[in-house]
């Protein structure tokens, strides 16, 4: 009986080959070429790929056009399958320690508008008038 202990690596993955396809497929095919890429190099044969939430997201994030030229992946195989998940990511992240930390924003009706107060235009505001711009002119009056 062989027991398959938890064997992780971390691959950086080129993605470029996903910018062969037409626009509106690029990011599938990237994510096929991932999971390709990953059961050659983890020896999975026959074994699931699992992709991350989160690598998924960062996958789609410029849309279906852009897919990343490259991802730096982590990659853990057990019994079940291989779990590939970004390397920045911690392994054993939680999705419900997530929705604990979000705060509560207040809604629009319990946050009372801030009102700003609108001043009058002032004469210092003006900018003076370049010399060459025509200035009107104004008749001196006669002292007597």
């Amino acid at each position: 009986m062989v027991i398959l202990m938890n064997l992780e690596r971390i691959y950086t993955v080129p993605l470029a080959v996903a910018y062969e396809a037409p626009r509106h497929k690029r990011v599938p095919n990237a994510v096929k070429v991932l999971r390709a890429f990953i059961s050659r190099h983890m020896k999975s044969d026959g074994l699931k790929v699992s992709i991350s939430a989160s690598l998924n997201d960062f996958l789609w994030a410029r849309s279906i056009q852009k897919p990343p030229r490259k991802i730096k992946i982590r990659a853990v195989k057990n019994d079940s399958g291989v779990m590939v998940t970004l390397a920045e990511e911690t392994p054993l992240k939680s999705t419900k320690a997530k929705e604990s930390k979000k705060e509560v924003k207040p809604s629009a009706s319990e946050a009372a508008p801030k009102e700003v107060p609108k001043s009058a235009p002032s004469a210092t505001s003006e900018k003076p008038k370049p010399a060459h711009v025509a200035q009107p002119k104004v008749e001196k009056s006669e002292k007597k």
